[in-house]
């Protein structure tokens, strides 16, 4: 990983990697990093200064692809990690790297139509019911 670098390898496994304009976006201020051999998941990953995306070796397109990364006594800081989500873009494709927390689903909303669902399930029962 090289968050300056706009370069992020996950998973492990045999890959396929692909040429395609990606738009340059670093993701931190961060130097290389290693993950010592801790990543799990298919490969997946993308090194956007030199326009190359890595899948799983015989990769089907639009099957998901999911990896992840652990460093070992490292922090967001320690990494030269920015917080936030990242989208990169190729060939129509994109992958979203999240670094840090991510948004909460708003419950209020959800509640709000749970309820109107409800409401109006009663009131339809009410007009079948004969008085």
């Amino acid at each position: 990983m090289s968050p300056a670098g706009g370069f992020l390898a996950l998973g492990q496994g045999s890959y396929d990697y692909y040429g395609a304009a990606i738009n340059d976006l670093a993701f931190g201020t961060g130097g290389f990093a290693s993950d010592g051999g801790n990543g799990s998941g298919g490969p997946v990953g993308f090194f956007a200064l030199a326009d190359l995306f890595y899948v799983p070796a015989g990769y089907t397109s639009l099957a998901g692809i999911n990896g992840s990364s652990t460093y070992t006594g490292q922090s967001f800081a320690s990494l030269g990690l920015t917080a936030g989500t990242y989208t990169y873009s190729f060939l129509g494709n994109s992958i979203e790297l999240r670094i840090g927390d991510t948004p909460a689903v708003p419950a209020p909303a959800a509640l709000w139509l749970f309820a109107t669902g409800l409401a109006g399930l009663a009131a339809l029962r009410r007009r079948r019911d004969p008085a």
